[in-house]
């Protein structure tokens, strides 16, 4: 078992609910779901890794790991698609934990680096 890469995108709807919600008069996708959908990719690749069930439970991030969050942008209603990236760079199998650095585009433009982002699947 070895290091991965996981992608994943969506399209973007301008009557999505955060959008009149998130900063008054100011319509932009939440910073946190852009963060959340990473992390939503490393839980499919670690449960993909480690196998899963309904009481699977994710710890992310792993505690006491440092990661790093550049934001460059955001995401408008007239946007067209996001896509997000993760490059799993170690697999620590004793821990069931991944570490992984990816990137949020949105219609082809680098918004979002994340560095060194930690998921861990501790036994229950």
């Amino acid at each position: 078992h070895g290091l991965g890469y996981i992608r994943g995108t969506a399209k973007v709807n301008p009557d999505a609910w955060f959008f009149k919600a998130h900063f008054y008069q100011d319509p932009v996708w939440p910073g946190s779901l852009g963060l959340e959908s990473f992390i939503q990719l490393l839980k499919v690749a670690a449960a993909e890794k480690w196998g899963s069930s309904i009481e699977s439970q994710f710890e992310s991030m792993a505690l006491h790991l440092p990661h790093q969050w550049l934001y460059r942008g955001q995401i408008l209603p007239t946007d067209q698609s996001v896509t997000i990236a993760a490059v799993i760079k170690q697999v620590d199998h004793a821990e069931k934990r991944l570490t992984a650095d990816g990137f949020l585009t949105v219609d082809d433009r680098i918004i979002y680096q994340m560095t060194d982002f930690t998921l861990r699947m501790p036994d229950i």
